[in-house]
């Protein structure tokens, strides 16, 4: 989910709302830190809620380590992670379908191997700076 980190603290909280738009996160093969060298696929967030799953990915994501680049829209800037890369790992049915994440972002898999949740937080960006 992409939400609005209001209290800043790079969590995300009760109360503090989804970015209702849409915003791409690119999906690549491997833990790549310095950037992606081989995209997997751009997936998107849900304009209505901030949410996104990779159920869509074409071909689905095979059990592996993978990274998540979130590349903020435009008038805000990512708060957590910074930069915005999360490095997740997707299982199978013999290993429990178990998705981890780079602390504090959420990892949830959906049963499928296919990532439900991984948080990332934004805020406005500083005016001038948009």
């Amino acid at each position: 989910m992409v939400y609005i980190d209001a209290n800043k603290n790079g969590q995300l909280d009760a109360g503090e709302q989804p970015y209702k738009g849409i915003a791409p996160i690119t999906i690549c093969q491997g833990n790549q830190p310095g950037g992606c060298q081989t995209p997997y696929e751009t997936i998107y967030t849900n304009s209505a809620d901030g949410t996104f799953d990779t159920s869509s990915s074409n071909p689905p994501l095979l059990p592996g380590s993978y990274t998540a680049i979130f590349t903020p829209p435009s008038g805000y800037d990512a708060i957590f992670p910074k930069p915005p890369v999360a490095f997740f790992t997707v299982g199978n049915a013999s290993t429990g379908n178990t998705c981890t994440a780079n602390a504090p972002a959420d990892c949830t898999p959906d049963g499928s191997g296919n990532v439900e949740n991984l948080n990332f937080g934004i805020i406005m960006a500083p005016p001038g700076c948009r």
